[in-house]
């Protein structure tokens, strides 16, 4: 196995690991340290999350806005990690990027489905400050005047697509493209979400 790592590493620049989760066989490719996360747990939570959370209105421009969050944007960086692995549906990839939001340290995880990207979730670790500048906005303040501010908002973007938003410790966001595809995952007993 390390010669395989050698070879690997020299010619991607990856190291690489090898992990049963679900009883399924994950496959990671890192460089630096390596940070082995788990995508069906993440899945799962964000299936979890999402009935309990409060659909708001969006217009026009909130879409294009939190679409457009910088903490979203990972143009030019280079994954960190990359976990891939065979589910009944195909192959399922999972590529990590890390990057600066501001001054705050921001976790990126994109996940494709067959080389189609479905959904984006991003964290940023900042205890909520970006969470709160989101809630600040004209639209959702109007939106959630006199009430409890939720844990979990979710924003329909279009017929297929939702945006969540969750403050959970720190702040995180939720960019889901195919939510139908999230959903036929979800559904899939033999990962067990």
């Amino acid at each position: 196995m390390k010669l395989l790592n050698f070879f690997n590493k020299a010619l991607t620049g990856y190291k690489s690991k090898s992990h049963i989760l679900n009883g399924l066989r994950v496959d990671y490719q890192y460089a630096g340290k390596p940070v082995l996360f788990d995508p069906f747990v993440m899945l799962k939570n964000l299936g979890f999350q999402y009935p309990q959370s409060r659909v708001l209105n969006s217009s026009p421009s909130l879409k294009k806005e939190l679409s457009a969050m910088e903490c979203l944007n990972i143009e030019g960086l280079i994954p960190s990690v990359i976990c891939s692995m065979e589910i009944p549906m195909g192959k399922l990839e999972v590529k990590r990027y890390v990057k600066k939001s501001g001054d705050k340290l921001c976790s990126n995880y994109v996940f494709f489905l067959e080389g189609e990207k479905f959904a984006h979730f991003s964290r940023i670790y900042d205890y909520g400050e970006t969470i709160g500048s989101v809630l600040g906005t004209q639209e959702i303040s109007d939106q959630l005047k006199g009430k409890e501010n939720p844990k979990i908002l979710c924003f329909h973007m279009a017929q297929n697509e939702k945006f969540l938003i969750e403050n959970f410790g720190h702040s995180h966001f939720w960019h889901v493209l195919d939510w139908q595809l999230f959903d036929a995952l979800h559904s899939t007993n033999n990962i067990n979400l």
